[in-house]
């Protein structure tokens, strides 16, 4: 019989033991212990639950249901049961339509049809065609990699760069498109960049991604027949996880250890099997699944392993501050999914939500109220804050609030704010981290190590990714692990 580990109960750690209990045959895994640190699973999805009605997202509030990642995710709710409890937000909703980035001290709304490509918009100088028209005939550069900002400002120019990219990163991954990767954040434009030499031609030649199967999921029937753009759950997204760690509680496989870090891990080459160390106690395993942070994996290993924590330790991750704020009645004259500021604006601000437009569901039921949220630091967190361990989260809330009045002009005081700051939740993909992945694997592969590496960190940063890499992990390991019980 075999015995896996599972390190860290975010979603990508619930999923590979969900996935480890569903595509492994019968009795092949004995055990499966799942380690997290804290007293509470599902990472960084973190739903606030207020005795008056409300509910507030500290993290990630919506899930986009598109291609394979997103099938998958539609799937595994369905397999949850949780199909009845999905929000849907259709491609016709103001959330969908409206997106906003805040320049020049005004809200200006983002081209989001074909229509509106053609027209000029502020702060844009011309129309996104006009701009974007000669990109067929700049020249192409062979690259392995490079920043997704000069990516951007080679083919299309300054002003989709700074005005369209630029947030457009800050919203993704609370980062800088002057350090981010094109290779690993959008690896497609980049090749079809070098194959086509173009950007638009790419787009409009490369061969169309086969649709992915439904798999007979009435779910993904419902999001491609009724045309939504994103979902949500009912209490919001962290009933995700928890659904997910009450079915893994219904097995007798599966022991889910709160308030329990790894502190250390030692590889047998005698044995083939790993130590996982605890405060206590330690537990000897066959196979070990780090759904942890890069660098925070990379302190739990041996000395021996020094070029593979090295190659960790490259991965960084910046903290982003959250601030939740409610408002009594409908004080939003915007409507829309939120706006972004881009970089070059004097703000503290990364972008706001406007999340009574988004899932009004989740305001407060009784009477007329509005929730948002800002998201603040990321990148330049140090810079605008400090160290994110010594922030004053009333000065936080302070911030928000003013930056609210001045950007959306809501001049009433909120009579609810939330502030925290979430630590180190967005990894950085910057220059170089395809190969560093690639690295990390070749070197797992030549050490015959039982490990795998699964996680935000790596390869995606968003819910769907998280999930259909897990499985896709546990399908590729999944073989050598069950060989171990013979």
């Amino acid at each position: 019989m075999v015995t896996v580990a599972i390190l860290g109960g975010g979603i990508s750690g619930l999923s590979a033991a969900y996935y480890l209990g569903k595509l492994a045959r019968s009795k092949t895994i004995s055990k499966v212990i799942l380690l997290e640190a804290s007293s509470r699973l599902g990472g960084c999805i973190d739903t606030v639950r207020l005795d008056d009605g409300t509910i507030f997202e500290r993290g990630p509030r919506s899930i986009r249901g598109q291609g394979a990642q997103g099938y998958n995710t539609l799937q595994l709710a369905e397999e949850l049961g949780l199909s009845d409890h999905v929000l849907p937000i259709d491609r016709s909703h103001q959330a969908t339509k409206n997106r906003f980035i805040y320049v020049n001290r005004e809200l200006c709304r983002l081209p989001s049809g074909p229509g509106s490509l053609l027209m000029r918009q502020p702060p844009f100088s011309k129309s996104l065609v006009r701009l974007g028209w000669r990109e067929p005939f700049v020249a192409s550069h062979k690259v392995e990699d490079e920043t997704i900002d000069s990516f951007f400002r080679r083919r299309f120019g300054d002003e989709i760069a700074k005005y369209a990219i630029d947030p457009l990163c800050r919203g993704i991954y609370s980062g800088s498109s002057q350090q981010l990767s094109m290779k690993a954040c959008f690896p497609n434009l980049l090749e079809w960049e070098q194959q086509y030499h173009s950007v638009i031609k790419g787009a409009l030649l490369a061969p169309k991604k086969k649709a992915p199967d439904a798999q007979g999921s009435r779910l993904v029937e419902r999001y491609k027949s009724e045309h939504w753009s994103m979902w949500s759950l009912d209490t919001g997204l962290q009933k995700l996880p928890e659904t997910l760690a009450m079915k893994l509680s219904q097995s007798d496989q599966v022991d889910i250890c709160l308030d329990t870090p790894c502190t250390g891990l030692e590889f047998s080459d005698t044995t083939g099997k790993v130590k996982v160390k605890m405060s206590d106690k330690h537990e000897e395993v066959d196979y070990v699944f780090s759904a942890l942070p890069a660098r925070q994996f990379a302190v739990l290993l041996p000395s021996g392993h020094h070029q593979l924590a090295a190659l960790l330790r490259h991965n960084p991750s910046v903290s982003v501050g959250v601030v939740n704020l409610q408002y009594e009645g409908n004080v939003l004259s915007t409507q829309g999914f939120g706006h972004l500021v881009p970089s070059c604006e004097p703000s503290n601000v990364l972008g706001v939500l406007y999340e009574s437009c988004i899932f009004p569901v989740h305001n407060r039921p009784k009477g007329n109220n509005t929730r948002i949220t800002c998201m603040m630091g990321g990148a330049w967190f140090k810079e605008m804050f400090g160290e994110a361990d010594d922030v004053n989260t009333q000065e936080f809330g302070e911030i928000a609030a003013e930056s609210i009045r001045e950007q959306l002009h809501i001049t009433k005081k909120p009579f609810r704010v939330i502030a925290g700051v979430v630590k180190n939740c967005i990894p950085q993909y910057q220059v170089g981290h395809t190969q560093s992945v690639q690295d990390m694997a070749t070197y797992i592969t030549q050490q015959s190590l039982p490990l795998s590496l699964i996680g935000a960190s790596y390869d995606g940063v968003s819910i769907n990714d998280c999930i259909h890499n897990t499985r896709l992990e546990v399908e590729k390991v999944l073989p050598s692990i069950e060989a171990m019980a013979h």
